[in-house]
């Protein structure tokens, strides 16, 4: 995600977030949070084993009145000013999409990366409709654990590994 995302997306962009290291601390602490939710997405490259890209995706559950979301307490602990900021950000989107649509629950595409080389083929497209097909799998009480090639899957839930 720091070689994607963080470097290229156009929020982290205009903050600058990568250019202080400590925000980029903050953001990784976010994405292993993120990706204990077991409902991120890791793209590999089977020729070569090599991971290509990722979209780390949060369940969020409408908090009780007067309770923060997710994001609304990570900005409460940022010690950044950039990492708070987009925090904040994130957390009025979010509690403005429980209010707009009226639902209890929500996946989050939070963030997704792909390296340069991989952007063809329509392989950012597959990323964000296995997203859309996990949430609707969620919504539906459908198994959502479930590899793209048919094969085993070896991560547990809450298992993260670095990317």
């Amino acid at each position: 995600m720091e070689k994607t995302f963080l470097r290229e997306e156009n929020v982290c962009r205009a903050y600058g977030l990568t250019k202080n290291p400590q925000n980029v601390a903050e953001q990784r602490k976010l994405m292993r949070d993120i990706v204990k939710d077991g409902v991120s997405i890791v793209v590999i490259d089977k020729s070569n084993n090599k991971v290509v890209g990722a979209s780390l995706n949060k369940i969020h559950v409408r908090p009780a009145p007067g309770e923060k979301t997710y994001h609304g307490k990570f900005a409460d602990m940022s010690k950044e000013t950039i990492s708070r900021s987009n925090a904040e950000f994130d957390d009025y989107t979010v509690s403005t999409f429980f209010e707009l649509c009226q639902v209890d629950c929500l996946l989050e595409l939070t963030m997704v990366g792909l390296l340069p080389e991989y952007r063809k083929d329509a392989n950012g497209r597959l990323i964000y409709q296995t997203v859309i097909d996990l949430g609707r799998g969620l919504a539906t009480g459908v198994k959502t654990k479930q590899p793209v090639d048919g094969q085993e899957l070896g991560l547990g839930q809450g298992e993260a590994f670095w990317f």
